[in-house]
């Protein structure tokens, strides 16, 4: 059986062996505003596990666009569906390609947003229910 200083020295040693493994290199930088390609896909992966999506009619979808959040720069996409529970309207916001927020939509962010028609929003099924 180890002791447990043992088991704590060893698992010290360990982590300076791995710090110095990193060579000191710094982390490339990531570009925050990517567009997001991909984003219809994301939606559609995030949006089961948010809210039941069974009943949801008249979606439609905006293209992200940069808009300012605070003192940055984001895409944004809008979305806006009607539910059995009534209307939403939501802004996903992106970081480095990558659903990062999903708010309610303010005037600042939708304000004027270009919405198309999102059908693919009114075919999704509840999670487990088999898509």
């Amino acid at each position: 059986m180890v002791g447990r200083g043992r088991l704590l020295g060893a698992a010290w040693g360990l982590s300076l062996l791995l710090a110095a493994c990193g060579g000191g290199e710094k982390p490339e930088a990531v570009n925050p505003n990517v567009y997001p390609k991909d984003y219809k896909a994301a939606l559609l992966r995030f949006l089961p596990g948010y809210r039941d999506p069974t009943g949801i009619r008249n979606a439609y979808l905006a293209a992200p666009v940069l808009k300012e959040i605070g003192s940055q720069s984001r895409y944004v996409a809008c979305l806006r569906f009607e539910a059995p529970d009534g209307g939403h309207e939501y802004a996903a916001v992106f970081f480095a390609e990558t659903l990062n927020q999903f708010v309610e939509a303010t005037p600042q962010l939708c304000g004027g947003a270009a919405y198309q028609s999102f059908p693919e929003l009114q075919a999704l099924k509840r999670i487990g229910d088999g898509k």
